[in-house]
């Protein structure tokens, strides 16, 4: 049984008369599974794929026996009234020591009962979310160029394009084989921030609240050449943030960039009015978020010898306003301190910390404030792409070298704001 190594996880066309219904889905740097004649014949005669890198050699046998556990266990697929006998079947991809490194699934016939039992027993628990047993039945969704991993009470989307910008991977880009997590990702600066990044070659984690606006950014990467994983969480939450660590362990790998960019202010700014409740969630969400992902994923980034890890803060940090408000601005300066002791105690581990603390910024968040600014005052803003590219320089310094602090403001101070600040 041999496996296909590439730059992206792996989504292909279903074409009429060549493929079956096809749901794939890969980790990391694996594109797909890709059998021999003999095994196709049984397993996987319907399914075309095209490699786009070398070869590596795993265990058929093991493999055999995993794609015959996944049958037993019965996904459904939601093409199977256009379909019929045909049953989605998960496909671990192995290293060479015979851990799981991968899964993709595809509709394909269940196999014959028979075919498991004539095979050695694979670990079970290594299909679909790792736990004992196999991963519980859950339906796949049809979409010509996604798939859904395997999940039990999670959730990831791996996408990539159909036509690969650089299919035979001979151009060097600085973040290959790296993996980056961005927080906020489906909006403003931690969008575009992706975008970046993705472009860079790294494989980016898409984390925010709002899924749609996620597989938006993620459709985004893959269109163009990109690898993209989204998984919706509430960064303030620390049960959400220890499964989001798990996943993106289990199903991508560990995390060489942390950009912590999820933020944002409530609506009461002024302290007289505030209350504990909204004080408590600017807080949760641009300071505890920040620390809660930050001690799930640095203890892998010290295992592996460095990382970095770069945050979002705020010129508010600096110089609090009264726009800007009282909990946003104790948050950000909050963040500021912890990034600084981030880097303190840590920096000759080769951890590097970052604090961009950027001035007013042109993002969606404007547009629900209780008084927009005009258009002339957001056409003096920084804009989010901005404050993306001083985190793609932060991130693709040499490992020698951190940018400590950064601060990024408008060059043409704002015009004044009728009745206000």
């Amino acid at each position: 049984m041999h496996y296909v190594e590439g730059p992206l996880p792996v989504g292909v066309r279903s074409e009429p008369g060549r493929h079956g219904p096809l749901h794939c889905t890969s980790m990391g740097k694996v594109l797909t599974a890709f059998a021999p004649d003999d095994v196709r014949a049984d397993l996987l005669d319907h399914v075309e794929l095209t490699p786009h890198g070398p070869n590596s050699v795993t265990d058929r046998d093991v493999l055999c026996a995993h794609v015959a556990r996944a049958a037993e266990l019965g996904y459904a697929t939601a093409d199977e009234e256009h379909h019929p006998g045909l049953r989605a079947v998960a496909v671990p991809i192995l290293r060479p020591d015979g851990t799981v490194f991968a899964a993709f699934s595809t509709a394909a016939p269940r196999l014959p009962p028979q075919h498991g039992r004539s095979r050695r027993p694979g670990p079970a628990a290594a299909v679909g979310g790792g736990r004992a047993g196999g991963p519980a039945a859950v339906p796949l969704t049809r979409a010509p160029v996604r798939g859904e991993l395997p999940r039990s009470e999670g959730e990831f989307t791996a996408e990539r394009a159909d036509d690969m910008d650089d299919p035979d991977g001979k151009r060097a880009k600085p973040l290959d084989g790296k993996t980056a997590l961005v927080t906020g990702a489906g909006t403003g600066i931690g969008r575009e921030t992706a975008l970046m990044l993705a472009e860079a070659g790294a494989t980016v984690v898409l984390v925010g609240r709002r899924r749609q606006v996620l597989d938006e950014v993620a459709a985004a990467v893959t269109d163009a050449g990109g690898a993209a994983f989204t998984h919706p969480a509430h960064v303030e939450n620390a049960d959400e943030v220890r499964e989001l660590a798990d996943r993106t362990r289990e199903f991508v790998g560990p995390v060489d960039i942390l950009v912590h960019n999820a933020g944002g202010a409530g609506p009461v700014g002024d302290v007289r009015g505030l209350g504990e409740d909204e004080w408590n969630a600017v807080l949760g969400v641009n300071l505890t978020g920040v620390y809660l992902l930050t001690q799930a994923l640095l203890p892998d980034m010290l295992e592996r010898g460095g990382g970095s890890v770069i945050a979002i803060s705020s010129l508010a940090a600096l110089r609090p306003t009264p726009l800007g408000g009282a909990p946003y601005g104790a948050a950000k300066a909050g963040v500021r301190n912890f990034m600084a002791y981030l880097r303190n105690s840590f920096r000759d581990r080769h951890i590097r910390a970052t604090c961009i603390l950027p001035g007013a910024v042109d993002t969606p968040a404007h547009d629900s404030r209780p008084a927009p600014p005009s258009a002339e005052r957001r056409a003096a803003m920084v804009r989010p792409e901005d404050v993306a590219r001083a985190v793609l320089l932060c991130a693709t310094l040499p490992a020698r070298t951190v940018v400590e602090e950064l601060v990024i403001a408008p060059t043409v101070s704002a015009p004044p704001r009728p009745g206000g600040p």
